[in-house]
């Protein structure tokens, strides 16, 4: 195997022989950092070479440990694939088999991809598909069912409660309701609830933005235990006043209308995307007496609208029954299309953009089949990520016993063993043969003079 020597020299002697004029800069950049990550791939597992090599010249950092065999490995890094060998052990007293270097550098039995690499996976299948995710974190060097895996074994925990005490209390707050339709593997449509709580509306120049954000998804609870959930992510992120006024925005289904019954302090407020999906079901947007009813539903007029509607039945070869739905479900939410005129504070409503947004895009804008368990793992770390919170090795649980790992590791004299080792390599790899192509001055010669001078490389 190569030494750091001479692994050092070959990615600096390529390094230094690049000509920048040949080629443009994002070229030299790609080939530097290729070969950079190619160097560092060498490096690392000339390092975990040389720590197993030390365990097994020095028997007594590793008591009552037997060597049996030596077995390779190969690792998929961020940066390249990681190739290297180690021995595999035996303990004389307890028949335990592991291998030790293994331990020591924290690599789970039997796994081919590095942690750190999982969770940057993790990341980015919340936002794209498997393959996609693959291809950005690790030039598509593991497969997407691999990614798929990976997601669904990431263990998330709750988010924790902000420090509210020095917040200021907040009068109104907004709660932007709404549902995605998912395509199951089955046949099957699947709806995904989303809930987006929010401080009231602001501006950045002439772009709104809706501030302090919390995402609250589907995870396949009952309705109760949702609302109860969004309750609880209020309480955690919110510091509400006593007066404080809660509008629960969306389309007047059943299970949003619960919301409003079971949070004290709340008033729905009917979503205007819908509301002028189901005005076109009643008369056509290009039709004459399209604008006149349009007017009467932001006017707030009831009965007027209701008269004009009920005018429209039977006429431009709509279905009647059809638009004799859409009038009835005007006057099931009207309550929630008063509030546009008589309380200002409400708002306007973006649920049908949020969800778009925040599902429909990873879910269901293009053609996908779900299954349960794939739907509930991307839907729970799109909610972390988008809450603003990384996916980090401790979210990967380790499939060795702690207890049991803790006492292999414990086993080893390891201030013993990087003792050894920095007796070995008490002089990092300098440049030798690369001081050749530089200029013949006088550092050039003073570096020419250690390597010639009997030291121990």
């Amino acid at each position: 195997m190569e030494s750091l020597q001479q692994i050092y020299e070959e990615f600096s002697l390529k390094l230094f022989g690049m000509d920048i004029t040949s080629m443009t800069l994002g070229e030299f950049e790609q080939i530097a950092l290729c070969g950079f990550k190619e160097y560092l791939m060498k490096h690392m597992s000339y390092l975990i070479k040389q720590a197993d090599d030390c365990l097994k010249d020095n028997p007594e950092l590793r008591e009552n440990w037997i060597i049996r065999k030596t077995v390779s490995r190969l690792m998929v890094m961020r940066s390249g694939n990681l190739e290297y060998e180690r021995r595999y052990y035996r303990h004389k007293k307890t028949g335990e088999h592991c291998f030790l270097i293994d331990n020591l550098i924290a690599v789970e039995p039997h796994e081919r991809v590095d942690q750190t690499l999982k969770a940057d996976v993790s990341e980015y299948a919340a936002k794209f598909s498997y393959q996609e995710s693959a291809n950005q974190t690790c030039d598509g060097r593991i497969s997407k069912q691999t990614v798929q895996r990976i997601s669904r074994d990431v263990k998330l925990p709750d988010t924790p409660a902000k420090d509210l005490e020095h917040e200021e209390q907040i009068k109104i707050l907004h709660i932007q309701v709404d549902e995605d339709h998912v395509a199951m593997q089955d046949g099957s449509n699947k709806d995904l609830r989303m809930a987006v709580i929010h401080e009231p509306t602001k501006h950045r120049k002439k772009k709104a933005y809706l501030p302090n954000k919390t995402h609250v998804f589907d995870r396949g609870e009952s309705v109760e235990n949702y609302w109860n959930r969004i309750w609880n992510e209020i309480c955690k992120n919110y510091k509400l006043s006593k007066d404080a006024t809660i509008y629960v925005h969306g389309d007047g289904a059943g299970w949003i209308r619960s919301g409003v019954r079971l949070i004290s302090g709340t008033k729905f407020v009917l979503d205007e995307f819908h509301a002028l999906k189901y005005l076109k079901k009643i008369i056509p947007r290009a039709e004459g007496g399209y604008s006149n009813l349009c007017r009467l539903l932001y006017e707030g007029d009831r009965q007027k609208f209701k008269q004009a509607a009920l005018a429209a039945i039977g006429k431009f070869n709509l279905d009647p029954e059809e638009q004799i739905k859409a009038l009835n479900y005007f006057m099931n939410n009207w309550a929630g299309i008063a509030i546009w005129n008589e309380d200002m504070a409400c708002g306007s409503s973006c649920a049908e953009g949020l969800v778009s947004h925040c599902l429909s895009s990873r879910f269901s804008s293009r053609p996908m089949g779900w299954r349960d368990q794939g739907l509930k793992a991307i839907s729970n770390l799109r909610e972390y990520t988008l809450n603003g919170h990384n996916v980090e090795v401790k979210h990967f649980p380790r499939k060795k016993r702690e207890q049991k790992y803790a006492e292999q590791v414990l086993s080893v004299n390891i201030d013993g063993m990087r003792d050894s080792i920095r007796k070995d390599s008490n002089l990092l790899p300098l440049a030798t043969s690369v001081f050749t192509q530089a200029k013949n001055d006088a550092t050039r010669r003073f570096f020419y003079g250690i390597k010639n001078g009997g030291m121990k490389f």
